[in-house]
């Protein structure tokens, strides 16, 4: 069977994108899917129309039928409903799922749903295409068929370029779409202009699980060099859907893997393998990864592991596992969880540890729930040596409508006699009772007409690294929010609290603590706000964990807003606790939007304790981000009188075609880049070449200059101005003035 073509086009421009194809015909296939059972009548309305006595039905000129989810127009139809089969000709139009389709004539199943189009075409919004692309898709067949399980296409072409000889488009012998699940296309072609570039006899493409990037990738990095990265569906059946992966790299040689996702009758999951002999380092990188959820009755398995030996792109040199094993049963009176979890790594240095945890909470009756824990924890200690610990805890919790109970053990246990006492931070609760009351739950206000919560806590303790020992009892007090409006500007918020603890050897802490922000509106733009915080602690605690800070300070701060057109404050405060150096910096913070092509922001400080300058920061944007614009951000150290950081991007259209974007970071410390990063992109209407060069120095060289040609309807994932960690860099400086 001849296949369509559709124009010229430069064969250097072109990559193996022919997945576009089989998502966008995937996304036709799920339109006219029927989404739920709808009403059995069938709606028919026409010109003229002719009821037989053998249940046959002829309708001339501006027919109209609406059956469950179809809705079809014809200039004629034919039905027979002895057998449930309709047939549309001329200017045929079918409207399911908010797609409109049109072609020559439509044979539709009233009964099963079955139904044949032929010289059918479609355009296809973004919007019904499940968020997949970013532009139409223009798709025409010479046939489509389908069921409620799958469709099936003959000699069809698509494409999301709009002119009427469009620059690409793929053809397809024969496809079969598994909605869902996978596509199997025969005799696949891609043509730009009326010139065929490519052809794959047969192509089987998961659709569900993976998310293989499956356009070649071609470029250079630093550690790597010229490389050109690529995968190829080898699988793609209902149940099991694998990737096959070849990376040619300059510098490291020639890497080969596979992601392969799979489904059980009771679980499912995913195995990824990579082996490369790196020939830089001299060594075998072998990376494995394995995900398992599985159903074995009530109890829910999840199993995860990890492999990583001499990986260029982690520690080179070392050897890396991690695995996880968890075990989990619901009822709905109780839980249990059993989970073994370990990691262990050899290299420059090497250590083993893993962690049994088992966990059960159960629900003794409607209002008493227990539960009980258990972990034991094991590592390898330099000498060779084996430290092995139990955590266990016991907990009783009874939640009454007036008030809560609690009751708690945990306690530690070294089951190898290695632990030396101060070498690990644990507590012990050997038991602690709790007491959890407010005025909400019982109907009264408690403490002198305040709503208010009480707690008690009563117990005996043993704290490392302390090395501390005692009985404690805890009586808590705290006044719930309140909000007074004081006159028609003015409005009080108040906290307060205080607790009293008690320890063995007549040993006492006591804690105060009030909070209050008095906020007056001065205008519909202008308002200030006062804040008083104070604590203050008195006594001694022998144990680390009931260490509580003293703070005693009120800050001010004044606030203009007039929408985003022009916003300020000036704020500052006092530390009555700082004896030395008790004033808060005076900062102001200015942020100016006259109009969408202009912004500034501005921060300044100035500490009255030793009348110097803080930092100056500022960030200015010229222009609009849908167009050319750039955008900096300075921080100017004023006390040494130099640029300590500058952060700039920008991006600057030339013509209607080209565009470059750059962005760079400077610091003062290294005095110099320590990121940098350009990209030229060209227009070619529905596609998108791009050359992208990248100067990222970090724990390893991320450096390099990469290719891309991308279809511009489909989204993809932009690495561009993204640091080695995963961070956006842009041109925030921070603030550094309080």
């Amino acid at each position: 069977m001849k296949h369509q073509s559709c124009g010229y086009f430069n064969n250097s421009k072109v990559k193996t994108i022919w997945v576009a194809a089989a998502f966008f015909l995937l996304a036709f296939a799920i339109t006219v899917q029927p989404p739920a059972a709808a009403s059995d009548a069938l709606n028919l309305s026409a010109d003229s129309t002719r009821w037989y006595t053998d249940d046959r039905v002829v309708a001339r000129s501006n027919v109209k039928v609406v059956y469950k989810e179809f809705t079809v127009t014809s200039d004629s139809l034919e039905a027979d409903l002895a057998t449930n089969i309709a047939v549309f000709t001329d200017n045929v139009k079918l409207l399911t799922g908010g797609q409109t389709a049109s072609g020559a004539q439509l044979t539709l199943n009233l009964k099963t749903r079955e139904w044949n189009f032929t010289d059918a075409k479609s355009v296809m919004a973004p919007d019904k295409l499940g968020g997949r692309v970013q532009g139409s898709a223009y798709i025409k067949s010479r046939e489509i068929s389908g069921t409620s399980k799958e469709t099936r296409l003959e000699s069809g072409t698509l494409t999301t370029c709009d002119l009427e000889n469009p620059h690409y488009c793929f053809s397809a012998e024969k496809m079969e779409i598994y909605p869902g699940s996978r596509i199997i296309a025969y005799k696949v072609s891609i043509y730009g202009k009326d010139k065929r570039l490519v052809t794959f006899e047969r192509l089987a493409i998961p659709i569900r699980g993976l998310s293989t990037n499956l356009i070649p990738q071609v470029g250079s990095s630093a550690e790597e060099g010229m490389y050109l990265k690529a995968a190829y569906p080898y699988m793609a059946e209902e149940n099991n859907q694998g990737f096959l992966k070849l990376d040619l790299m300059q510098l490291r040689g020639i890497g080969t893997g596979l992601d392969h996702a799979y489904q059980l009758s009771e679980g499912a999951g995913q195995v990824s393998l990579y082996y490369l002999q790196d020939r830089q380092l001299g060594g075998t990188n072998i990376t494995g990864r394995l995900q398992h959820q599985h159903r074995l009755g009530t109890v829910n398995l999840n199993l995860t592991t990890d492999y990583r030996t001499n990986n260029y792109l982690y520690y080179p040199g070392t050897t890396a596992q991690t695995w996880q094993l968890g075990l989990t049963n619901l009822t709905s009176k109780s839980s249990t969880s059993l989970a073994f979890t370990g990691n262990a790594s050899q290299g420059s240095g090497s250590y083993k540890t893993s962690v049994m945890a088992l966990r059960q909470m159960q629900k003794i009756s409607p209002t008493l729930t227990g539960m009980l824990s258990m972990n034991m924890r094991s590592s390898l200690i330099p000498g060779g040596n084996e430290d092995r610990d139990l955590d266990s805890s016991f907990e009783l919790k009874n939640r009454e409508e007036k008030y809560d109970l609690g009751f708690t053990v945990t306690t530690r246990s070294d089951l190898s006699n290695t632990d030396r006492p101060g070498t690990y931070s644990y507590l012990e609760r050997l038991p602690e009772l709790t007491f959890d009351t407010d005025s909400y739950r019982i109907g009264e206000k408690i403490f002198f007409g305040i709503p208010s919560r009480i707690s008690i806590n009563a117990g005996r303790y043993h704290e490392e690294p302390s090395q501390a020992t005692s009985n404690r009892l805890v009586l808590k007090w705290d006044m719930l929010n309140q909000i007074l409006d004081i006159g028609e500007k003015n409005q009080l918020s108040c906290n307060a609290g205080f607790s009293q603890a008690y320890y063995a050897s007549d040993q006492e802490q006591y804690v105060i603590r009030l909070s209050s922000v008095l906020t007056t509106r001065q205008s519909d733009y202008f308002k200030t706000r006062i804040m008083y915080n104070m604590q203050d602690v008195n006594g001694y605690s022998p144990f680390q964990f009931d260490y509580t800070g003293k703070y005693h300070a009120v800050r001010a701060v004044a606030e203009y807003q007039k929408s985003n057109a022009l916003r300020w404050s000036l704020a500052s405060g006092y530390d009555f606790n700082n004896k030395i150096n008790p004033w808060q910096d005076v900062a102001l913070r200015l942020t100016a939007m006259p109009n969408k092509n202009l912004a500034y922001f501005t921060s300044i400080g100035f500490s009255p304790n030793t009348a110097r300058w803080n930092n100056f920061v500022q960030r200015a944007r010229l222009g609009s981000v849908e167009g050319s614009y750039f955008d900096l951000g300075t921080r100017y150290d004023l006390t040494q009188g130099r640029l300590v950081n500058a952060r700039g991007i920008f991006a600057l259209h030339m013509g209607r075609d080209w565009k470059l974007q750059g962005i760079a970071g400077w610091n003062a410390y290294t005095n110099g880049f320590d990121y940098r990063a350009f990209r030229l992109t060209k227009d070619l209407h529905c596609l998108e070449a791009t050359i992208t060069y990248t100067d990222d120095v970090g724990y390893r060289n991320a450096s390099g200059l990469r290719f891309d040609l991308k279809i511009k309807a489909f989204p993809t994932q932009d690495l561009f101005g993204i640091g080695q960690y995963g961070q956006a860099i842009d041109t925030s400086m921070g603030e550094y003035n309080y």
